[in-house]
Parts: C-alpha cells; structure tokens; sequence
C-alpha cells in the first residue's frame, strides 16, 4: 500500500472517529451542569440562538454549537415551544432537546389568598404565570363566553377559591378560566354538596354568603358564628342587612360608618333594601370563609355589631332593643375617636 493511500485511510479514520465521538458526546454523554433549581423561561417567539444563549448564560450548557446541531437534527429549531422548564443535572443534549422539543414544562406553585377582586387576580396571574392580564378581564365581561362556561359576571368570582395550584407558565386567558373552573368543581364534591343541600342554599349562594362573612370580621374565629347569623335570618326570610354589600356597592371597604343615604340605592346587592341574597359574592372568597357557611353555629342570634372597643370583635344579640344598645356604643366611639365615615 503507497504511502498515499495510507495517508488517505487515515485521515478518513479520524474523521470517521471524530464524528462517532462527537455524535455520541451530543447524544448520549452527560452535557449539562445544573448546580441551582434549573429553571429556565423560553418566551413566545424565542430563537434557538436565544435559548442556547441563555442556557450558555445560567452555566447549564458550555457548548452552544452541539445543542443548536441536535436541535436542528430532532427539528426543534422549527418547533419551539414557549413555557418554563426544570433542566436537570448532567444529561445529554438529545435528552436536553427532546424535553424541550415535547413541551415538558415544570408547573408553577400558582397561590393567590387575600385578594378581592378579578382584576387584582389578573395582576398576580400575570406576575406568575405570564398570563394575559387584559384578556382575563376582557373575558370576565364577555357574555358569550361567560355564557359559554354558565356563569354570570355577578358569579364568575365563585370560580376562584384561594388554594395553590400547579399551572403551567405561559398558560393562555381561557384556558386559565378552564383550570379555575375544574378546581372549582372539584372542590364542590359530593360531601359539601350534601352540606349546601342540608342547609337550602347553592354553592354560589354559599360563597356569595362567604364572602360577607369575611368583609364583616378579620376575626378568624368569629366567622361561624356571623355565618349563623346570617343563616338564621335567610331561614326567616329577613333581609341580611349587611354593610359590607353597601361598601361594595359605593365601592370603598374602608368606610367605618354606614349612612343612611347608602341604605337607599337601588342595587340588587343592597341588602337593606332587599331581603334576598346578591347575585354573587362580593370578593373572593377564602375557604375558611367558605366552611364557616358550611358549618355555621347554631344558635339565636339574629343581630351583630363591632364592639366599641375596636378590638375587631362583634356583639351579638337576639333582640333589636339590645342590638340597639351595642350600635349607640359602637357610634359613641366613633364619634369619640373622630371618625365620621
């Protein structure tokens, strides 16, 4: 053999080597380094330069030219799929590539608690999971769709019971709505339907009961008994006469003094003026608020009012005279303290 040819095998070898080398280190060789949580974000509209940058960036890759040939080779280049994922520590590019490539997202520990309205909950939604704030909105007063999913505008605010959910980052307005409604189902199960039918009311009827209960008093422990309160007086047909709807009404839940000019506005949620329960809730409503109306406390009051001491707590009473009584206190407070709305 001449010396030639010998050279030409050889070279031929190496490249031959070379490739398997590198195919199998792009393939099968452990090539990323992930020594924090891993989580990386891959927005709408992201090249896979962006991507091998960014992962080159957060030091979980080093070699940008291998992961954009595998991303090429499995056609995920073309296919990028916008969302927030979990990289794991020391796997191959192609292992890399096909998590990507199939969308396999690492969900987001979504919490929200506290809040009173949608709008609110669109900001947190936004901040969290990336989702369209404007469009959860514009759907809340859409009345197709809202047509679409059986709820109302007055209603839609039942769907969001404050928990921790996994949500996948990136998620679109609708779909939102349609994860909300699932958990909200799912928390109505066969055990606290039963409850509402025990007690004559719907779940939304609940809630919406729930959510004055929870305007009322920040006292945790109070909550069961205002529930009962107000189920007594729903039992006799009485209106609730419950300031919190009037403060939702003029729309400010800082307001200490309920006047009569309030009493008189003409909105189905005025419950001074109408005995029977608002269209819907008033906030979102919390579980604790919730279960407190499942498993109110028995008893005969009929009447309640914050205690003058303004320690958060309330009077409570089975008779309008003493009602009375605890109301003029509760005003002599106020007038002493200076507050005159």
């Amino acid at each position: 053999m001449s010396n030639k040819k010998l050279f030409i095998i050889t070279i031929f070898s190496i490249l031959i080597l070379t490739a398997l080398s590198m195919g199998y280190y792009g393939l099968y060789a452990p090539n990323t380094k992930v020594e924090d949580e891993g989580i990386i974000f891959i927005k709408k509209g992201d090249s896979i330069q962006d991507i091998a940058n960014l992962l080159k960036t957060k030091k979980y890759i080093s070699d940008t030219w291998t992961f954009k040939m595998i991303s090429d080779l499995k056609k995920y280049s073309k296919n990028i799929k916008p969302g927030r994922y979990k990289i794991k520590n020391a796997i191959s590019f192609s292992k890399l590539v096909n998590k990507l490539r199939i969308g396999e997202q690492e969900p987001v520990d979504f919490t929200f608690n506290n809040i009173r309205t949608i709008k609110e909950l669109s900001v947190i939604a936004y901040k969290k999971l990336n989702v369209d704030s404007t469009a959860i909105l514009e759907l809340s007063q859409d009345s197709s769709y809202l047509k679409s999913i059986n709820f109302t505008r007055e209603t839609l605010p039942v769907i969001f019971i404050p928990n921790t959910y996994k949500i996948y980052w990136n998620v679109s307005a609708k779909k939102f709505y349609s994860l909300m409604i699932r958990e909200y189902h799912k928390f109505w199960n066969e055990k606290r339907l039963e409850l509402c039918e025990n007690i004559g009311l719907t779940p939304v009827e609940i809630i919406t009961v729930a959510s004055i209960v929870e305007e009322e008093s920040n006292k945790l422990d109070e909550f069961s008994k205002i529930a009962g309160v107000y189920i007594n007086r729903i039992k006799r047909n009485w209106p609730l006469e419950a300031d919190p709807t009037l403060k939702f009404i003029i729309k400010d839940f800082t307001v200490k003094r309920i006047l009569n000019k309030y009493k008189k506005i003409d909105s189905p949620y005025n419950t001074y003026k109408y005995s029977q329960i608002p269209p819907g809730p008033i906030r979102i409503t919390s579980i604790q608020a919730i279960k407190s109306v499942l498993f109110f406390e028995h008893h005969n009051y009929f009447f309640f009012c914050a205690k003058d001491d303004f320690s958060g707590y309330h009077s409570f009473s089975n008779n309008l005279r003493q009602h009375n009584i605890y109301a003029r206190k509760y005003r002599q407070a106020l007038n002493k303290a200076r507050i005159y709305k």
